[in-house]
């Protein structure tokens, strides 16, 4: 029976394949190959940053054409941020080598890119800078696909919860709701009394609009109707008056064009909401507050419509967190948000055909951050 393998002989004389391989492992080509034509990114590099070798699957993980044009950047910062690479250097001079170490870094065009990492640490010698060599895989769209699942699975949880707790929750808001109605209307009370009622009233409704805002994501939607986009925003803004008063806020409204949209009023009131609230969290006492309804185009398909845009004073945004500030459960007010309104109100708007973007700025003296929301004047 004939020996398989790569080496191989007949009376001790090599065969094709295993001269093959001899002259593959002696000259350096095998390596050559399996370094070229691995899947894995590899490459070896200074603990600076500066490229030595790496392959063209290590190119092309971080978004460049060949490893020569990877090669030509200076260094590190073009995929590390400076302090995180520094702590990723001290932990590897402390332990010589990380195995499966994840990290999210950045591609040539500045987007993210998420990789699993083996690295060693090669000792300097003959005055020569310390190098590192190691191996990365591309593991992005795993961690996307483990993140989506995580939200649907974290969604479907509130969305139980928030079913069971409706009933609980309507039904003594509606009580209080009447109870005040009747105090108010009592024919024994004061005007001043009247007048605290009213306001008891204006909060309480304000409490069932964000009661209705956190329950809203599970509902079912009702069949769309034309409505007047600039009196949803005007009924959105009436829950907020009693706080831009108290807090001194310079309110400014600006309707350029009072048109119709098929919307589901509930929902996009539901929207505006979220939007004004969350300029009121982020304005200081005395700052400022545009909302505006104009006459639009798509920005990108040029189909007509409407342009509703909250414009704040406020803190801004800062970078690291603006790529984030539409997924669900993910917000920047710690304790006091659940991070759902800002996720539930682009699942609104793109219900009803239309887009969502925002500009932020966070530099102190101009910051400040604007949203817009587009939608069509008619049913795609």
């Amino acid at each position: 029976m004939k020996d398989v393998g790569i080496i191989s002989s007949h009376a001790g004389v090599a065969t094709a394949p295993a001269r093959t391989y001899r002259w593959l492992r002696e000259t350096g080509e095998l390596w050559r190959m399996l370094f070229d034509q691995n899947l894995a990114g590899v490459f070896c590099s200074t603990v600076d940053g500066q490229m030595m070798e790496c392959n063209l699957s290590f190119a092309r993980i971080f978004g460049y054409d060949s490893p020569a044009e990877i090669a030509r950047r200076a260094g590190a910062e073009y995929y590390f941020d400076p302090a995180d690479r520094q702590s990723y250097i001290e932990r590897l001079r402390a332990a010589g080598s990380l195995r499966n170490l994840e990290l999210t870094l950045r591609k040539k065009d500045g987007t993210a890119v998420t990789i699993l990492e083996n690295v060693t640490l090669l000792p300097a010698e003959h005055g020569q800078p310390e190098a590192m060599l190691g191996t990365v895989i591309d593991i992005t769209e795993r961690k996307q696909a483990q993140e989506a699942l995580l939200r649907a699975e974290k969604l479907a949880a509130v969305g139980r919860l928030a079913a069971s707790m409706a009933h609980e929750i309507n039904n003594p808001l509606e009580a209080v709701t009447n109870t005040l109605f009747l105090a108010r209307t009592h024919p024994e009370a004061t005007p001043a009394l009247r007048e605290l009622l009213q306001l008891a009233e204006q909060e309480l409704s304000r409490v069932a609009s964000i009661t209705r805002q956190t329950l809203g994501f599970f509902r079912g939607a009702s069949e769309p109707a034309t409505s007047s986009v600039a009196d949803i925003l005007e009924d959105a803004l009436a829950l907020y008056e009693t706080k831009i008063r108290a807090r001194n806020i310079r309110l400014v409204k600006q309707v350029r064009f009072n048109g119709s949209v098929p919307a589901r009023p509930r929902e996009l009131r539901q929207a505006f909401s979220s939007l004004v609230a969350n300029s009121l969290d982020a304005v200081p006492d005395g700052g400022d507050l545009m909302v505006r309804v104009s006459r639009a185009r798509d920005w990108r398909t040029g189909i007509p419509g409407i342009t509703v845009t909250v414009a704040d004073s406020g803190l801004g945004i800062e970078p690291q967190h603006r790529h984030r500030i539409f997924e669900p459960f993910f917000t920047t007010k710690r304790d006091t948000g659940t991070g759902l309104g800002l996720w539930l109100t682009r699942e609104i708007v793109l219900r009803h055909s239309g887009r969502i973007r925002f500009r932020t700025n966070a530099r102190p003296g101009r910051s400040g951050t604007t949203v817009s929301i587009f939608l069509p004047t008619a049913s795609p």
